[in-house]
């Protein structure tokens, strides 16, 4: 079985059937609707994790953290989370989802960073890298070769950002990394340090 039908297998219906609704508070505002109920966006951010089962986490780009509830559910390990966000689509964005996460980071260790990730000079490894975020090639490549020890890394937004989709394409190219596109709503290249 490839490693996209194991993915597959787990991913459920609805992101719903497995993260409760009150982490997405932009479930039914337009624009946010169709891909937090359209049953091809988060299901599969949570499918990853219930496969790959993470116990640290970093994410870039962390917005209101709808993301992070679904890695963090789908795992059921997580010990460790870390948020990097420039907060520039909203300023206090890093609060916003530390307010929203706060019922599944009970008893995680997690800090939230307001920092442009291009900028990061020095990173650890992690578990697992979600990068939603900076959508630019050389951005996306900078976080690919800074976090390149991690487990696996997840770049969102392949399908509408060619810029990122580029940067995943180079990067395995350096690396010889294994590597599988998971077809969802905007696509997603995962990434993997075996």
């Amino acid at each position: 079985m490839s490693t996209l039908d194991l993915i597959q297998a787990l991913k459920p219906k609805s992101i719903f059937d497995v993260v409760p609704e009150y982490f997405f508070p932009e479930r039914d505002t337009p624009g946010h609707r169709e891909y937090i109920r359209g049953g091809n966006y988060y299901e599969w951010k949570y499918a990853v994790a219930a496969h790959l089962a993470p116990r640290s986490i970093l994410e870039i780009g962390v917005r209101y953290g709808y993301s992070l509830a679904c890695f963090i559910h789908g795992s059921g390990q997580v010990v460790e989370v870390e948020g990097w966000d420039s907060c520039s689509y909203k300023e206090d964005s890093n609060r916003i989802a530390e307010d929203n996460l706060k019922p599944c980071l009970n008893g995680m260790s997690y800090q939230f960073f307001k920092q442009d990730a291009t900028q990061a000079t020095e990173a650890v490894p992690w578990d697992l890298v979600h990068i939603d975020g900076p959508h630019t090639h050389a951005g996306t490549l900078h976080c690919l070769r800074l976090l390149k020890d991690s487990r696996a890394i997840l770049v969102d937004d392949v399908y509408d950002c060619h810029d990122d989709l580029q940067a995943c394409k180079d990067f395995v190219q350096e690396t010889r990394r294994e590597f599988v596109v998971l077809p969802s709503l905007r696509g997603d290249f995962l990434i993997l340090n075996s």
